[in-house]
């Protein structure tokens, strides 16, 4: 499907509208673009099964392999691909293979899901879920639960940090490559697209119900046998 084959005579109302949306978006999209897209994808299905692994078998996971998989399970990389969508600029490769550039990705996305874990804490542990850092960080560390939030919001400050230190930083990369002015402007929107992501979404997670929402696990009947060939 990412590739854009037909659907067969199997498909349901879920598949037909992804199928409708991966076509709009590709009406858009460079070729570079979308197999970077479709990769990340791709990528974030095979951490799922990661995912449901642990839950099969009620594993919390270490703090380094869930540190290494969440991005991958919060499907960071494809929405931060978006951002290039939208502003309709690819960052030039050797832009983007940058240490500042990709320290800049990595620090961002690891703000937006250590924001969604403190924010869907309360909901998270009513739900008997365990990815979620705090949860993660509490089980390893044997510290309490108050000891584990502070330590996943000094990770947040940390990262806030390094973020910027690599937006700092850029303009000398820009320099050495010789960028010229229209791909540094363009570069600069992917970059603050960044920084929308990472206000945006504590401004979303607080403004919505997603966590207040008092759901329990089982309650709502899944889609996901659909999204299964």
């Amino acid at each position: 499907m990412l590739r854009g084959e037909p659907l067969d005579d199997t498909a349901g109302p879920i598949l037909h509208g992804l199928a409708d949306i991966r076509d709009r978006m590709r009406m858009h999209a460079s070729t570079g673009w979308w197999e970077r897209f479709a990769a990340h994808l791709q990528d974030c299905f095979e951490t799922a099964q990661w995912e449901v692994d642990n839950r099969t078998r009620g594993q919390i996971p270490d703090p380094d392999s869930y540190v290494e998989h969440k991005l991958n399970i919060a499907y960071v990389p494809p929405s931060f691909d978006l951002i290039e969508l939208v502003e309709q600029f690819d960052v030039p490769a050797d832009i983007r293979a940058s240490v500042p550039y990709q320290t800049m990705v990595h620090e961002a996305g690891h703000v937006v899901v250590c924001t969604n874990d403190l924010i869907g804490l309360h909901r998270e542990l009513a739900q008997g879920e365990f990815h979620n850092l705090v949860i993660v960080f509490w089980n390893a560390l044997g510290c309490s639960l108050q000891e584990a939030i502070e330590l996943v919001n000094s990770k947040i400050s940390m990262r806030v940090a390094g973020f910027l230190a690599a937006k700092a930083a850029i303009s000398a990369t820009f320099d050495e490559l010789g960028t010229d002015y229209n791909v540094r402007r363009g570069t600069m929107r992917c970059v603050a697209g960044l920084e929308h992501w990472m206000r945006g979404y504590l401004d979303w997670a607080r403004e919505s119900q997603r966590f207040s929402d008092p759901l329990l696990r089982g309650q709502v009947k899944g889609f996901h046998h659909e999204l299964i060939s």
